[in-house]
């Protein structure tokens, strides 16, 4: 038992190197109610949940140091990030009701005009190298004003 335990602590660093610490471990997290699940009349304490969480934040971390930048962005993006920045920001826009629902539209793919407080423009407003507007028609769900190659990730009025 100690051996494989001794494996599992070579493996996860974050584990107590005794048994004795990790029941000392086990007494802590006895409060803690993300390790415990309702029973039919009783409460079972998830040890799958308690036993792994170390490891997968060693895993996580391993990741991210090799993982490249467009990676990180999906994961973060598949986290919540999209939502739950840490700026007052959506992508480099200052966030407000209108900013945050037209996100929640574009990220559910639901119809953008709904949302707008303004009446929706019916071309693309994104000014080109050249100085000339693209003027390509905008789709409901904003595909073309997010990814259009004259501008992309915000739409404006311009000139």
């Amino acid at each position: 038992m100690k051996d494989a335990y001794a494996a599992c602590v070579a493996e996860d660093a974050s584990l107590p190197p005794t048994l004795e610490g990790l029941a000392a471990r086990v007494d802590e997290a006895e409060a803690e109610p993300r390790f415990w699940r309702r029973a039919a009349e009783c409460r079972e304490f998830k040890w799958q949940a308690f036993l792994t969480a170390g490891i997968r934040g060693v895993r996580r971390d391993a990741w991210l140091a090799r993982a490249a930048a467009p990676a990180k962005h999906r994961a973060a993006l598949a986290g919540g990030a999209w939502v739950y920045g840490e700026e007052d920001e959506l992508r480099g826009v200052p966030e407000s009701r209108d900013t945050y629902t037209c996100a929640v539209r574009l990220r559910f793919g639901l119809p953008i005009p709904p949302a707008c407080a303004v009446a929706a423009e019916a071309c693309c407003a994104h000014v080109k190298r050249s100085g000339s507007r693209c003027d390509a028609r905008l789709d409901a769900n904003g595909h073309h004003a997010s990814a259009c190659g004259a501008g992309g990730t915000t739409a404006s009025s311009g000139p």
